[in-house]
């Protein structure tokens, strides 16, 4: 760390700094015998910042049922939490202004700056996380150190944002090979310097390395990452890499489902456009969420189309077992033989009780007015595949065909309650997803459906399941059952009780 650069930063008269009002509302608040009527009246004598604060609060970014008529008010209805919160956002934004002529993008600034705020605070609004003002906070604040960076550098600091072509994740890289330092270390001292509470200086500090944060800003940190993931996929030209990173993240980090991922996103982007307008600040032109979702899934097909490739699953099976032939040469998929070696990998482990082990078949029937083209088929195991990665692998799961019509998905370390509630996720998911891929000209009236069968060996079906044999054969039981009730269903086995 250049400790020299950092005292220049920090020194220079040029920062940006908070109002008196926002200095002395945090006295306030952290102080445990604080009197209400003395924060309202603190926050009363700017009528501007009260104005607003109760326009916001009124907004649907907190959905009151009954409006809201005064700070005090405010106070008893919410907390401190959120008057606190909107008294710092407003302020930083009086804090952060710039000149028209000015080399500085203020307008890419403010949009991963709102847009991570409000993403992080839908997501824990989501999850019901008393945290959710906090991570507001956090992503309002997190790259407070690139204006502070370029105020006090200026041109220095200009052409390390030329370096990174606008790529925030290239940022720190270019950062640290200039100057030494980069950017959530500068955010993070400067927050100090504001007297800004440790459970907002964290989030500036490990915006970037989540995995880094303390564990008890863990929570507080990921969830503003994941606000950044979801301003990445709102405002990239092709957001196929960025909303793979959201799923991923989203359950890895709080086991949100794809389907619930969808309407947080959608969540998102309308309060952005409400929140910017509240604040006051350019953002650029609205995103509509439902068209990034449908450009996003239609980009995963064509890549998969376009560009066959072994999975990494596929790659590591190859890997570990040379000379077999473990991807699907269509899809990518990992193959009939690949399928068993990832059982296999994991079934001894599963039957120690280590972990849960969910095999899921998926047998997809293709019907059009007329006889399915060729090219369709293979679009639609093309297209099948990709759902299946996208619902599964991030989840951990080895996606695999078995037959031209027959998938497989093995699920280490996942229960049956988590496999089933996926499964019925992708079936609900299938129809109208390919349906917007597949070229229908050469099949036209085409419907696709799916009839899913998922067993697992788990402590209470261990007696009954103790070979890869059983456990694939209860899959098939329960998938044939699906089928004999119909179809397009999701069935789970259920091993028949002991005579005593």
């Amino acid at each position: 760390m250049n400790e020299d650069l950092i005292e220049d930063i920090l020194s220079s008269g040029t920062l940006p700094s908070l109002p008196a009002i926002a200095t002395r509302v945090l006295e306030l608040v952290g102080d445990e015998n604080v009197k209400m009527d003395e924060l309202a009246e603190t926050v009363e004598k700017d009528p501007a910042l009260a104005g607003k604060i109760l326009r916001t609060v009124n907004s649907s970014f907190y959905g009151l049922r009954q409006p809201c008529s005064s700070i005090r008010k405010a106070l008893v209805m919410l907390g401190l939490g959120p008057v606190k919160t909107l008294v710092l956002g407003f302020s930083l934004v009086t804090s952060v202004e710039g000149g028209l002529d000015e080399p500085f993008d203020y307008m890419a600034f403010w949009r991963r700056s709102l847009f991570g705020a409000v993403g992080a605070k839908a997501v824990a609004d989501h999850l019901r996380l008393e945290c959710a003002d906090q991570a507001f906070l956090g992503g309002l604040f997190q790259d407070i150190g690139v204006v502070a960076s370029y105020k006090a550098l200026g041109q220095r600091y200009v052409d390390v944002l030329t370096l990174a072509r606008g790529d925030h994740a290239q940022l720190i890289k270019h950062e640290l090979e200039q100057l030494e330092i980069g950017h959530p270390q500068v955010g993070a001292l400067l927050a100090q310097k504001w007297r800004l509470p440790e459970e907002l200086i964290l989030p500036v500090k490990y915006h970037e390395r989540p995995s880094a944060a303390p564990g008890s800003q863990v929570e507080v940190v990921r969830l503003v990452a994941l606000g950044n993931t979801i301003h990445d996929a709102l405002s990239s030209e092709d957001a196929t890499a960025a909303m793979r990173r959201y799923y991923t993240r989203a359950k890895e980090w709080f086991r949100i489902e794809n389907a619930d991922a969808d309407e947080i996103f959608k969540r998102a982007a309308d309060l952005t456009g409400e929140m910017k307008g509240l604040f006051n600040i350019d953002t650029g032109q609205a995103v509509d969420a439902d068209a990034v979702l449908t450009q996003a899934n239609k980009r995963m097909f064509e890549i998969a189309k376009s560009e066959p490739r072994e999975s990494f699953s596929a790659a590591q099976l190859a890997e570990q077992n040379p000379g077999q032939a473990a991807s699907d040469p269509l899809t990518g998929a990992v193959s009939r033989e690949g399928y068993e070696q990832a059982i296999r990998a994991v079934f001894d482990a599963a039957t120690r009780g280590e972990l849960d082990l969910t095999v899921i078949h998926v047998a997809v029937q293709a019907r059009a007015a007329s006889a399915v083209s060729e090219v369709a088929r293979d679009e639609v195991s093309i297209g099948v595949v990709a759902l299946l990665t996208k619902h599964f692998e991030p989840l951990g799961g080895v996606v695999c065909r078995l037959a031209p019509s027959m998938y497989a998905v093995v699920l280490p370390g996942v229960g049956r309650a988590g496999g089933a509630r996926q499964a019925e996720e992708f079936r609900a998911d299938l129809p109208g997803t390919i349906a917007g891929w597949v070229d229908l000209e050469a099949s036209p009236g085409l419907q696709v459906r799916s009839t899913i069968g998922i067993a697992t060996l788990d402590r209470t079906t261990g007696e009954h399941i103790d070979s890869v044999e059983r456990l694939v054969a209860a899959s098939t039981v329960a998938t044939r059952a699906a089928l004999q009730a119909g179809g397009d269903r999701v069935r789970v086995f259920v091993p028949e009780a002991k005579a005593a």
